[in-house]
């Protein structure tokens, strides 16, 4: 292969693991919508009483895997690291209009 090849091949392994790529291509247009407005600071984030917007989490064990990665996201997009699974079953239970973030 020359240099050509080599870097085009690159470049296209790169795309494939680009999770902000990846997402963006799986969003529907209402999320598609919300993201953007978010990243071009048109829209801002709701308030979290961290201290008392939680309540018991769930159970199961598939719903505990779902709230942790909600979690995870709430902790990127706050930049914390305080948002755990109560945190998310609070959220469904009480601002169901969050869970599009």
């Amino acid at each position: 292969k020359n240099i050509a090849e080599i870097t085009t091949d690159l470049a296209a392994a790169d795309q494939r693991r680009n999770p902000e790529m990846i997402a963006k291509s799986q969003m529907s247009p209402q999320e598609y919508e919300a993201w953007t407005t978010f990243n071009d600071r048109l829209w801002h984030l709701p308030e979290i009483d961290w201290d008392n917007n939680q309540l018991p989490p769930h159970i199961s064990l598939r719903s505990r895997k779902i709230a942790r990665r909600r979690a995870e996201a709430l902790n990127r997009l706050y930049k914390t690291d305080r948002a755990h699974e109560g945190h998310i079953t609070w959220i469904t239970q009480n601002k169901l209009e969050f869970l599009p973030l």
